[in-house]
């Protein structure tokens, strides 16, 4: 039994970190494009916030540091996957996905201010990445699988 949990627990690592490192990867490899993505997610939401001082000045930051903020995504998701895809340090690969996840979602997601289809489409995409997250906190809680220490069928019945 200890063997099927540990092939169980490495598939269901294996599909969660693969979004996220292939992502990662292309990121790296269309650097500027990527970019950006990013730059437009921020004037978008700077075009959203007018009017907030502190809001007005974080994403002013944000914008002056988009290469250092995309390579601290790429560095999220590429060293949280391969942590919870290897097994080893899952707990920090989560948290260091769920530090690159929860941003993201709102920056990119913000379904509850658009209209028709994309809200929709949206709203979607931010419930698929809750339900990642929701997987990402169970690994932070528990880590990956460990070997129970008794096996199933080593308890005695003493009548």
């Amino acid at each position: 039994m200890v063997l099927i949990q540990g092939l169980i627990s490495f598939i269901g690592r294996f599909f969660l970190s693969l979004i996220f490192i292939s992502s990662g990867i292309h990121q790296i490899l269309d650097w500027q494009g990527t970019e950006q993505i990013l730059a437009t997610a921020l004037n978008d939401w700077s075009a959203l916030i007018v009017g907030v001082d502190y809001l007005q000045t974080i994403f002013s930051y944000a914008q002056s540091s988009i290469s250092l903020l995309l390579a601290a995504a790429i560095f999220c998701q590429v060293i949280g996957g391969l942590c919870i895809l290897l097994g080893i340090q899952v707990r920090f690969g989560a948290f260091l996905i769920i530090v690159f996840l929860i941003p993201v979602t709102v920056l990119f997601h913000h379904f509850w201010m658009m209209q028709g289809p994309d809200r929709q489409t949206q709203m979607v995409e931010f419930m698929k990445n809750l339900s990642i997250l929701g997987g990402l906190l169970i690994l932070l809680a528990y880590g990956k699988c460990k070997k129970s220490q008794k096996s199933e069928g080593s308890h005695s019945n003493k009548s």
